[in-house]
C-alpha cells in the first residue's frame, strides 16, 4: 500500500510540475519548505535560490517560453575549448616576463578557469589533482582584485596552509602579478584574528577550512566582509549539514559575493556533495536544478547509490537533457536509459561556461602501480603469522573482534580487517578504577562501581549483537535490514509509535531494551592499545628498499599509512634496519618537516599528509595500507603525480597480500570508475598502469563483504571488466 501512495504522490507533483507557472511555483515554495515529506528538497530553498528561480523565469518569459527548469539547463551555451594559440596568447599577457623567458606557462586548465572566472564571476573548477590549484586560486584572487573587489577570502586545507604561506606565495610572486596585500588568519590567537580583520581594509585574507568551525567564525566573516570567496579543496565543504559548512553558506546568502569553488575530488558519489556549491558559483547558470523536487528527480539517476534502471521510465521527465546530448554531441550515443541520462549530464557539465573539468594530460611521467605482495600469514616463517591468519579468519568467519566481541554487522568487520593485515590491531581494555577516579574527579568507590555497571552493559550489548546477527542472517526485510534500521525500530516501539515487527524475534526486542535500560550519560568507555601481532608486511618493506639501487635509496620517498600505530612500528623498524627515516604523523611541526624533507623516508600519515601539499621533490612512494575511498587514493597519488614532477614514470608501490586487500583496492577501483565517468574528471586509479592487473568484483559482491562502494550501472561495470578484467566470485 505505501508503494501504491508513493506513485499517487509523484503523479500528482508531476502532473503539477507540468503546468507550474511563475506564479504558483512562488506560491508552493513556502508549504514545500514547512510541510511534510511529500515534497523533499535537496537543501532547504533559501532567499537566493529563490532570487535566482525568480531571475531565470523572467528570462524565459522574456523569450515567450514557459520556465522549467530542465529547459534552463538545455539552453546553457555550450563552452568552447580554448586552442593551444589562446593559451599561448593569455600566457604572454599576462606571466611576467622574466618568468616567461625562462619558460613557465600557464596550462590549458588553468587559463580555461581564469578566462571562465573573468566571463561568468565565478567558477566551479573540477580540476585534476596536481594541475596547479594553488596557482588558479592566487592568480583569481589577482583577478578579483585588479576588476575592484577590495577584499577576498581564500580558504584552504589546514594541512596546506603551512606551504602556502611559506613556500607557494613567494613562487607565484615571481611568476605572475599578485598585487594584493596578504593577511595570514591561522596559527594566530581569536584576539590577533579578530584585530586583523577589523582593521585590515583590504586584501586578500587566508583562513583554513578548521577556523569555520570555530567561535568567532561568523564573526570574521562579517567583518572581512569578502566580495570574492574562493575554496581551495572545496569537497571539504560538501556535506551541507556541516557546522563549518552552515556557517559559510549563510554567509554566501546574505552577501552574496563572487563564489569559485575548486576541487579535484569534488564527489564521490552524489551531486548533493556539489549542489550547493555550483550554484553559489554559476547562480542561474549553474547545469544542476535549482527547483528541490527536479533537483531530487536527478539525484535519484545520477546518484551511485542509484542503478540498475533502464528505459525511459528510469529519467521520466528528465528525458530532455538525453535529447540535448543527441543534439550537440550526434557521434555520441545516448540511451534513454539511466546511462544514457548520466553520460549526457556529464557532457552538461562539463561544456557549461564556468565549469572546467580537466583531464591528467598536463602530467607529463607515466603512472605506473606494481605490487610487490609478500605471503600471506599462514606461510609467514617469521613470529606471529599463524595468530595473525587465526584472527583474521575469526573476523570474516565467527564475526568475533580480537578480543572476543560481537561484530554486528558485515560493514563493521572493515575496521578489524584493516588492522590485522597489516599485523596489528587495536585492542580495548577496561582502565583501572583510579585512572577512571582521576579521570572524572571521583572517589575510587564510584569508579569502580561504574566500571562494573559498565562491564554488565557491555555484556548485555554483546547478547543483544549476537541475537541481532543471528536475525539479520535469516531474514531480510524491507527496510529492516541493518542494525541502525532495526535499532530505529525498537526504539519507536519502546515510545509507543509502532508495533512490533511480527518477523522480529521477541527476544531480540528485550535483549535490546535491557541493554537500553543499563546506559547512563558519562558510561566509562574501554581504552585502546596497539597489540603487534605479526611483522610480515613491515619486513617485507625493508626486503624492497634494500633491493632498490643505493641511488634510488638515497632519493627517499613517502610510505603512506593510515594507522597511527602501524606508523610508528614501521618508523622503528626502518631506523634499526639503518634507513634515512622520518616520522610524519598529524601536526603542524610534521607539516614542516615532510615539506623540507630530502633523501628521507618519510613514514606520512594519508590522513595529515595525503592532501593539499606539494611533494613532488620525492619520486618514490610505497603504500603500506592501500586507503579505502577513491578520494583519497586520488589526493594522495597527485601529492606526487602532479605537474612538475620531473620523473618520466612515477612507480606507486603496493603491498596487496590478503583477500581484504585485494577487495579493498577493488572498492577503490569501482568508486574511482563513478567519479572518472560521472563528473568528467578522470581518475588517476582507472588510467595508470597496473602491473600486475589488480582484480575486480561486481559492485554487490563488495556490498556483501561490507564494503560501502557505489553501485554502478550494467555499462559501467563492463568497462571496469574491460579494462582489469572481473571476478565474479569470491
Amino acid at each position: 500500500m505505501i508503494p501504491r501512495l508513493q506513485q499517487l504522490l509523484e503523479k500528482k507533483r508531476r502532473r503539477a510540475a507540468a503546468s507550474d507557472t511563475p506564479e504558483n511555483l512562488r506560491d508552493r515554495a513556502p508549504a514545500a519548505k514547512a510541510g511534510g515529506r511529500a515534497h523533499t528538497t535537496l537543501e532547504d530553498e533559501s532567499p537566493v535560490v529563490q532570487k535566482l528561480l525568480k531571475k531565470a523565469r523572467k528570462k524565459a518569459e522574456k523569450g515567450g517560453v514557459r520556465f522549467h527548469d530542465v529547459d534552463r539547463i538545455c539552453a546553457l551555451r555550450v563552452q568552447p575549448t580554448l586552442t593551444e594559440a589562446q593559451v599561448e596568447d593569455y600566457n604572454k599577457k599576462h606571466v611576467l616576463v622574466e618568468a616567461y623567458r625562462e619558460g613557465f606557462r600557464f596550462n590549458h586548465a588553468q587559463v580555461s578557469c581564469f578566462t571562465g572566472y573573468q566571463e561568468e564571476s565565478g567558477g566551479f573548477y573540477s580540476v585534476g589533482v596536481g594541475k596547479g590549484k594553488t596557482a588558479i586560486g592566487l592568480y583569481i584572487a589577482s583577478l578579483a582584485y585588479n576588476k575592484g573587489h577590495r577584499k577576498i577570502l581564500l580558504l584552504v586545507p589546514s594541512q596546506v596552509y603551512p606551504q602556502l604561506m611559506k613556500y607557494d606565495l613567494a613562487w607565484a610572486r615571481k611568476r605572475f602579478t599578485l598585487g594584493l596585500p596578504v593577511i595570514a588568519l591561522g596559527n594566530t590567537s581569536s584576539a590577533r584574528r579578530r584585530l586583523a580583520v577589523k582593521n585590515k581594509k583590504r586584501g586578500l585574507f587566508v583562513l583554513p577550512y578548521s577556523l569555520l568551525s570555530v567561535k568567532d567564525t561568523e564573526y570574521m566573516l562579517e567583518h572581512v566582509d569578502a566580495d570574492c570567496v574562493i575554496a581551495d579543496e572545496a569537497h571539504k565543504l560538501k556535506n551541507p549539514h556541516a557546522a563549518r559548512t552552515k556557517r559559510l553558506v549563510k554567509f554566501l546568502d546574505a552577501k552574496q559575493p563572487e563564489f569559485v569553488a575548486m576541487s579535484g575530488t569534488i564527489t564521490d558519489k552524489s551531486i548533493k556533495d556539489y549542489a550547493h556549491l555550483i550554484r553559489f558559483a554559476l547562480g542561474d547558470g549553474s547545469p544542476l536544478p535549482l527547483e528541490g523536487h527536479t533537483a531530487n528527480d536527478w539525484a535519484v539517476v545520477l546518484d551511485s547509490t542509484s542503478a540498475g534502471r533502464s528505459g525511459e521510465e528510469a529519467t521520466g521527465p528528465l528525458m530532455p537533457l538525453v535529447y540535448w546530448g543527441r543534439k550537440h554531441f550526434p557521434d555520441t550515443a545516448f540511451a534513454p536509459s539511466q546511462a544514457g541520462f548520466r553520460k549526457a549530464y556529464k557532457h552538461r557539465l562539463v561544456t557549461t561556461p564556468g565549469v572546467v573539468s580537466t583531464p591528467d594530460s598536463g602530467v607529463k611521467c607515466s603512472l605506473v602501480f606494481t605490487n610487490e605482495a609478500t605471503c600471506v600469514p599462514s606461510e609467514y616463517e617469521g613470529e606471529g603469522g599463524q595468530e595473525l591468519h587465526d584472527l583474521i579468519e575469526q573476523v570474516n568467519e565467527e564475526w568475533l573482534t580480537p578480543t572476543g566481541d560481537e561484530i554486528e554487522h558485515a560493514i563493521h568487520t572493515f575496521k578489524w580487517l584493516y588492522e590485522l593485515t597489516s599485523g596489528f590491531y587495536n585492542n580495548l581494555f577496561w582502565p583501572d578504577a583510579r585512572v577512571v577516579a582521576k579521570r572524572k574527579s571521583i572517589s575510587w568507590g564510584e569508579a569502580e562501581d561504574q566500571l562494573n555497571r559498565s562491564r554488565l552493559q557491555h555484556a548485555a550489548k554483546q547478547e543483544y549483537h549476537k541475537s541481532l546477527r543471528s536475525f539479520l542472517q535469516d531474514e531480510q526485510l524491507p527496510l529492516l535490514d541493518t542494525p541502525f534500521l532495526v535499532g530505529s525500530h525498537f526504539y519507536r516501539v519502546s515510545k509507543g509509535r509502532l508495533p512490533l515487527n511480527r518477523e522480529i524475534p521477541r527476544e531480540c526486542y528485550d535483549l535490546w531494551t535491557t541493554m537500553k535500560g543499563m546506559e547512563w550519560e558519562g558510561m566509562p568507555e574501554r581504552d585502546s592499545e596497539v597489540v603487534r601481532v605479526c611483522d610480515y608486511k613491515i619486513v617485507h618493506l625493508v626486503a624492497w628498499l634494500n633491493s632498490l639501487p643505493k641511488k634510488t635509496q638515497a632519493m627517499g620517498g613517502i610510505i603512506w599509512v593510515h594507522h597511527q600505530g602501524i606508523g610508528r612500528w614501521v618508523f622503528e623498524r626502518l631506523r634499526e634496519a639503518g634507513f634515512s627515516t622520518l616520522h610524519c604523523p598529524a601536526g603542524p611541526t610534521h607539516n614542516e618537516t615532510i615539506l623540507s624533507s630530502r633523501g628521507e623516508w618519510c613514514v606520512a600519515s594519508i590522513k595529515a599528509h595525503g592532501t593539499g601539499k606539494n611533494l613532488q621533490h620525492h619520486e618514490n612512494q610505497y603504500y603500506f595500507q592501500w586507503p579505502r575511498q577513491a578520494t583519497t587514493a586520488e589526493q594522495s597519488l597527485g601529492r606526487l603525480h602532479r605537474q612538475g614532477q620531473k620523473a618520466d614514470v612515477l612507480n606507486v608501490v603496493t603491498n596487496l597480500t590478503t583477500e581484504f586487500d585485494r577487495l579493498c583496492l577493488a572498492a577503490c577501483l569501482n568508486d574511482a570508475l563513478y567519479v572518472h565517468q560521472t563528473t568528467g574528471s578522470p581518475q588517476k586509479l582507472i588510467y595508470g598502469t597496473y602491473n600486475p592487473v589488480p582484480q575486480v568484483f561486481p559492485a554487490a559482491v563488495l556490498q556483501e563483504r561490507g564494503f560501502r562502494n557505489k553501485l554502478l550501472t550494467k555499462q559501467q561495470e563492463q568497462l571496469l571488466a574491460e579494462k582489469f578484467g572481473m571476478v565474479l566470485e569470491l
